[in-house]
């Protein structure tokens, strides 16, 4: 994920790993690019940040302070990745928003998302 002047973008890409074998990480970009992996969860996520930008309404129509929404991020990033795992599309996307919104541009950033429908 992106975040740049007020605006969002997502992406997905497959990076080594030392834990992972080269062959196995080299077997991996095959398939993830031949079933077109990153276009598929691109969809997904594009789907989902809208779906977080709803949230980030009603929690903002509701009185939430900047806390307690980054708060609730912090616990839906533990929950996505305790279910999910770790390099699951969505506990990846989440795990960003997470990441940028603890920067000090945590509202713009907010405000970003916010927007994105």
């Amino acid at each position: 994920m992106s975040y740049e002047l007020g605006e969002v973008a997502v992406s997905y890409k497959l990076r080594p790993s030392e834990q992972v074998p080269e062959d196995i990480f080299r077997a991996w970009t095959f398939h993830f690019n031949e079933l077109g992996l990153a276009a598929a969860y691109e969809s997904d996520a594009a789907e989902e940040v809208s779906i977080y930008a709803e949230t980030l309404r009603i929690l903002r129509q509701g009185g939430a302070s900047r806390n307690a929404i980054l708060d609730q991020l912090s616990v839906q990033v533990e929950a996505l990745t305790n279910v999910q795992g770790v390099n699951h599309w969505k506990s990846a996307l989440y795990f960003e928003f997470a990441s940028i919104a603890q920067t000090a541009n945590c509202d713009l950033f907010l405000d970003a998302v916010a927007s994105y429908c």
